[in-house]
């Protein structure tokens, strides 16, 4: 039996061989640099130093492959809504942005249009308007008259250019509306918000461009979309809640109607607080 080399290491290494080259660690959570990513954080680390490949390339890479989880969640709730809202729930959520995130993104987008393009998403007659006011604050004189004349559309506006922030905080509403409906699909209230998020969302993204190509600009236009939004949301149901056509178009306009109910309690009751805050006490 031969005898153990004594310049060999522990490992079988001879001593006398040079020793392998060290990775610096990774700079960004300091665990030993292996390979060309951090086995801890995932960051890069084969380039320490930034030029203009390491800055545009990964942006490309993202943007064109859709590995950027707001792309792909744009993607799929377009190609495939219901199976998004399905994935989510069953714990495949790594690829997607979180429901929250996405309605808070896509209603953000719908805002800053609306602002910037100036568009009138809502028409509202100012004498309807008026016929609302409770007779306790019916005026009393022409001056009254002309302050309510005046602090009407001032609240009409207000109403328009927050609009999504009021649908979002109805948005309960309606999961609790499809939790009703489909009180047997198994889905508690969390898991029927994350559908309404969903395609509130997308809702959002979609108003956004058709307002940006003129379609989407007004009160009449508006009402001329309800049905594509509605389809659209029927379509997500019946993947998402697996139910049939019809079964699920009627749920999904039943639900529709409380949340526009709601809606319109909700503002018309801010328009009177707020009138009778102004001209009563």
């Amino acid at each position: 039996m031969s005898e153990q080399n004594p310049k060999s290491t522990e490992s079988g290494r001879s001593a006398d061989s040079p020793e392998a080259p060290t990775q610096p660690p990774c700079p960004n959570c300091d665990a030993p640099g292996t390979g060309g990513f951090c086995s801890r954080c995932g960051q890069n680390i084969r380039h320490a130093r930034l030029d203009i490949r390491s800055i545009v390339g990964p942006f490309l890479d993202d943007v064109f492959d859709l590995n950027l989880p707001i792309l792909r969640t744009a993607k799929d709730m377009t190609t495939r809504p219901g199976a998004v809202c399905l994935d989510y729930v069953a714990g495949r959520r790594k690829r997607y942005t979180g429901p929250l995130k996405y309605c808070f993104l896509c209603a953000a987008l719908f805002a800053g249009i609306i602002v910037l393009f100036d568009i009138n998403f809502v028409q509202v007659r100012m004498q309807q308007m008026t016929n609302f006011v409770p007779t306790e604050i019916q005026p009393a004189d022409d001056t009254q008259a002309g302050q309510i004349a005046a602090t009407i559309p001032e609240l009409v506006e207000t109403i328009q250019n927050n609009i999504h922030i009021i649908t979002m905080l109805i948005s309960p509403v309606t999961a609790l509306g499809l939790m009703l409906a489909y009180r047997k699909s198994g889905y508690n209230f969390a898991e029927h918000y994350v559908f309404v998020l969903f395609t509130l969302g997308h809702l959002f993204a979609a108003k956004s461009l058709l307002a940006l190509l003129g379609v989407y600009a007004y009160g009449a236009a508006s009402l001329a979309t309800l049905p594509l939004e509605l389809a659209f949301v029927t379509w997500a149901a019946i993947a998402f809640y697996r139910a049939s056509v019809f079964v699920t178009a009627i749920k999904i306009i039943l639900v529709e109607v409380l949340t526009r109910i709601a809606v319109g309690i909700f503002v018309m009751g801010s328009v009177v607080i707020i009138l009778l805050a102004r001209y009563l006490f």
